[in-house]
């Protein structure tokens, strides 16, 4: 989608494609949060096994929830603003390029390591270091998006809003 946001500056593709994209990443996250809690209270004892490492985990991935959600929020709001090209977030190439791919793998990765331990029952209940860079990659989220929202809100001057279509 964002191939012919690339050679027209009057298209809207860009924060329409966005907008796709990070709702579906909602999406997958509310999935992940809800096959964790299914299979976290799907045991025969009904003895859920919550560790800091799960506590911390699920608490960030609630703030990428969030994180997400603003993401989504901020091109709607400015879409009419975003939607000719001559501005764009410090979220487009960034978090898809460098946050949002190694982001995933952790969290898939962390999800698996935490089933397996769960089901060999020898989960440790320090916070794992995986949780940790998961956290700093949603920290760098939460910059980004506020870093955007005063690039949209202080950037554009008069010549965007009257600018020829």
């Amino acid at each position: 989608m964002d191939a012919w946001s690339k050679t027209s500056k009057t298209s809207n593709i860009y924060a329409i494609s966005s907008i796709v994209q990070y709702s579906l990443m909602t999406m997958y996250l509310v999935l992940a949060i809800i096959f964790i809690g299914r299979f976290l209270f799907s045991n025969s004892n009904n003895q859920a096994v919550i560790t800091w490492d799960l506590r911390w985990f699920l608490g960030t991935l609630l703030v990428l929830l969030f994180a997400y959600v603003g993401i989504i929020t901020l091109y709607s709001l400015y879409y009419p603003t975003l939607q000719y090209g001559y501005i764009t977030p410090s979220i487009s190439e960034s978090i898809n390029n460098y946050i949002m791919f190694p982001l995933w793998i952790l969290i898939l990765y962390n999800m698996y390591t935490y089933i397996d331990c769960y089901k060999n029952n020898t989960c440790k209940t320090n916070i794992s270091y995986l949780t940790f860079t998961i956290m700093g990659f949603t920290l760098m989220h939460i910059y980004l998006i506020v870093n955007s929202f005063r690039i949209v809100q202080r950037w554009p001057t008069d010549d965007i809003y009257f600018a020829p279509t």
